[in-house]
């Protein structure tokens, strides 16, 4: 009996201790991962990203007046070239230059017997024994002649081709002892001084920008980051937008922001940049990932008129249209609460915010959070207040 009993002990020991290791695993198991980030102060930017490509204003195909034979003065892309330097020399080839120089013998043999001829009938007519029109012909003659004689000695010089003004060579399209025709293209010119960056920035976004904001240019090209400036900013349209957002009626246009300091290797046309449009920025602030916030509300809308919201996205038309006293006699109004999800000892909990400002990644925080706290990042849609957390 003794042994029965201590046999169900053990059994019973055994449950307990597997419903015990058990049921700890489901609550973990029931804990939704998230991932946090801290909160912290530091600068914030807001801008207005667009995409841009790098320009030149200057840009000039050189062709050829001329047929003959290329010799490379040795240039290679991307070589900055002296206005008049000479990149290349065209020659006749040897077959023509030798039929050439034939001609020009015999064209220079014609050009004396005309020059005697006319010598001797000035003679004559001062003798008056021969007459005024008959010495004019002879000159007209000698005068043909000499300039078959010029065009000659033309084509059997040397024909230099020279930069047309100070630049970057670019596409070079010969190489030393290439033979070509008259009027091929033979390199492209980019004047370095009219290079630009041009971008496209949404219609809406137009009011906010002005010549002389500063832009952050970044691209794969670019050793680093760059700086520019505006310069200009198109009147007529560049695209008409297709995307979504409710902004079907909704075009871009075209601005133009001067870069300065680039290296020779950094200057490829047409390859494209990232433009920051610096609209404000601001020191000692916190600010967060926009992922962190939650929206709760609704929007009454009276207007006929569908649009899509979203309070956060800088290029969306809910975003711009608040900004617009005129936007909730359109559009209707809304009753929007933003608020995050605290992590605390493992459990969500949730805080309403103040936010103001809203770049394409990040908003500031204007109240609500500390440093220190600990905000679900990744995760926050499956989430209630309340929720079991472990972190990821």
């Amino acid at each position: 009996m003794k042994s029965v009993g201590l046999i169900l002990l053990l059994i019973l020991a055994s449950g307990i201790g597997y419903w015990t290791i058990f049921s700890n695993n489901a609550a973990f198991d029931q804990a939704v991962p998230v991932r946090c980030i801290e909160v912290c102060r530091g600068p914030f930017v807001v801008s207005v990203n667009a995409a841009g490509r790098l320009i030149s204003r200057k840009t000039e195909s050189v062709k050829t007046l001329y047929a003959g034979m290329m010799q490379d003065q040795g240039f290679e892309n991307g070589v900055y070239l002296s206005k008049g330097e000479n990149i290349a020399v065209i020659s006749l080839p040897e077959e023509i230059r030798k039929k050439k120089q034939t001609d020009l013998e015999l064209a220079e043999l014609d050009l004396d017997l005309v020059t005697e001829q006319r010598l001797h009938a000035e003679e004559l007519f001062e003798a008056k024994a021969m007459a005024e029109r008959e010495v004019n012909e002879l000159k007209i003659k000698q005068r043909r002649q000499q300039a078959v004689v010029d065009n000659l000695r033309d084509e059997l010089s040397e024909k230099s081709v020279l930069a047309p003004f100070s630049g970057l060579l670019a596409e070079k399209r010969f190489h030393n002892g290439d033979r070509i025709n008259m009027g091929a293209e033979l390199f492209t010119l980019i004047d370095t001084r009219a290079v630009v960056i041009e971008a496209k920035v949404h219609q809406f976004d137009l009011p906010k920008i002005h010549a002389g904001q500063r832009a952050i240019l970044r691209s794969e090209i670019f050793r680093q980051s760059h700086e520019g400036k505006i310069t200009e900013i198109s009147t007529v349209m560049a695209r008409q937008n297709t995307s979504g957002y409710g902004e079907s009626y909704s075009s871009f246009f075209n601005v133009y922001i001067q870069i300065d300091s680039l290296a020779a290797e950094e200057l490829r046309i047409g390859a494209a940049v990232e433009v920051e449009i610096v609209l404000e920025e601001k020191q000692n602030v916190i600010w967060i990932p926009l992922e962190c916030v939650k929206i709760d509300g609704t929007i009454h809308n009276d207007s006929p008129r569908q649009f899509n919201h979203n309070p956060f996205m800088p290029y969306s038309i809910s975003h711009r249209q608040r900004q617009n006293p005129l936007a909730h006699a359109e559009n209707g109004s809304e009753e929007i609460r933003r608020s995050v999800f605290i992590y605390e000892n493992g459990v969500a909990h949730q805080r309403a915010i103040t936010t103001g400002m809203a770049n394409e990644n990040f908003i500031e925080v204007l109240s609500g959070l500390k440093e220190g706290e600990l905000v679900v990042a990744v995760g926050n849609v499956e989430i209630t207040a309340g929720t079991k957390l472990k972190m990821l």
